[in-house]
């Protein structure tokens, strides 16, 4: 998996923009994510909030994102008593956004690393590039969106994926 994170990193491929159901793309991810770490399906759970979870943008590329958040949320999770990720989506139509939350009960972020984590290759994992969550920031951005990390009271991280509901002209 470091390989496509490192293909993606240096790749210059222009996004396809079009309309993207986040709820499928969530789906499809988890489901990846789980058999990539033989991991156990009842662990995961997933909420979704609102009623239209489409948005404008590159459906390769936001797979991308999704994907490599919840693979990260297992693999940190893995190593808990009783390993725990919750994806949730919701639609908050007055503010116009979608937000996609990713919460495991791993060790959560070492304080004072919620910016650094976004850097390329900063990584406090032996033989990780780094190259994950920079790659999820600027897929995030392109997409008119930002990404936030946090620590749960209860232990373990919760990552915010915040997108704009209003589409992106195709010449964007």
């Amino acid at each position: 998996m470091e390989v496509n994170k490192l293909r993606f990193f240096t790749s210059r491929q222009l996004p396809q923009w079009d309309a993207v159901d986040i709820k499928q793309i969530l789906h499809s991810a988890i489901e990846t994510a789980i058999v990539a770490l033989n991991g156990k399906s009842e662990c995961v759970a997933s909420s979704f909030h609102g009623d239209d979870f489409t948005i404008f943008g590159d459906e390769s590329w936001l797979s991308h994102a999704v994907y490599n958040l919840v693979e990260n949320a297992l693999r940190v999770s893995d190593d808990q008593e009783s390993p725990s990720v919750k994806v949730q989506v919701d639609v908050i139509q007055q503010d116009n956004h979608l937000d996609i939350r990713v919460q495991d009960n791993g060790p959560g972020v070492v304080q004072g690393d919620e910016r650094k984590i976004f850097k390329p290759f900063y990584t406090t994992e032996p033989g990780a590039t780094g190259l994950g969550l920079a790659n999820v920031r600027q897929i995030v951005e392109i997409h008119g969106g930002m990404i936030l990390a946090s620590n749960v009271p209860t232990g373990g991280a919760v990552f915010t994926l915040r997108f704009p509901r209003k589409g992106r002209s195709a010449a964007a």
